[in-house]
């Protein structure tokens, strides 16, 4: 998961933007995945102050962008098996 540094500020609110840019290729839905990142994000604003809105279009940035990916990934450390 990869977590951009850039902010704004809506109705007192800290309001991020998301978006999942690759699922898991058959142990878990797209439904399903959606379902789990917006029930956590529903969490968080609960007890934090902030707000997550997921970002449709693919084209417009997003401050948190999900993704599922397998192999080497651009550093030296290797992923933790399965998943």
């Amino acid at each position: 998961m990869l977590f951009a540094l850039h902010f704004t500020l809506v109705h007192c609110l800290w309001f991020y933007s998301s978006r999942i840019q690759s699922y898991p290729s058959h142990s878990l839905s797209r439904v399903r995945a959606h379902a789990v990142f917006q029930h956590t994000f529903n969490l968080w604003s609960r007890v934090v102050n902030l707000d997550f809105v997921e970002e449709k279009d693919y084209y417009k940035p997003a401050d948190i962008v999900i993704r599922f990916g397998a192999g080497k990934h651009g550093d030296s450390i290797p992923f933790d098996g399965a998943g």
